[in-house]
């Protein structure tokens, strides 16, 4: 049996974004991507949602993003995208917390 292998720059494995360099700056992109969806979700369910279902929101549409793989990524990587999913986090707690 011959079996052709395609070569990519990226792909998507388990939700981990892995590119050819083996770095983490897709999966960072996409994490940040996603997080800001999600914070955009938060910011117009504040006005409606009492603070308990914004944080029940809060760990079911951000924290995974922060919780999975974090372990690999969070304590090698300084870039200005882990710079800005930090910001990310403080702004969703801010909203939780209607400090905003």
């Amino acid at each position: 049996m011959n079996f052709k292998i395609n070569r990519v720059d990226k792909c998507k494995f388990l939700g981990v974004h892995i590119n050819e360099s083996l770095n983490w700056t897709d999966h960072l992109l996409a994490a940040k991507k996603t997080i800001s969806q999600a914070i955009g979700t938060l910011y117009s369910a504040k006005s409606i949602l009492p603070q308990k279902l914004l944080r029940s929101l809060y760990f079911a549409l951000v924290q995974p993003y922060f919780v999975y793989t974090l372990p690999l990524w969070g304590t090698r990587h300084t870039s200005p995208v882990f710079e800005d999913l930090f910001k990310l986090l403080k702004k969703a707690i801010r909203i939780i917390t209607n400090k905003t």
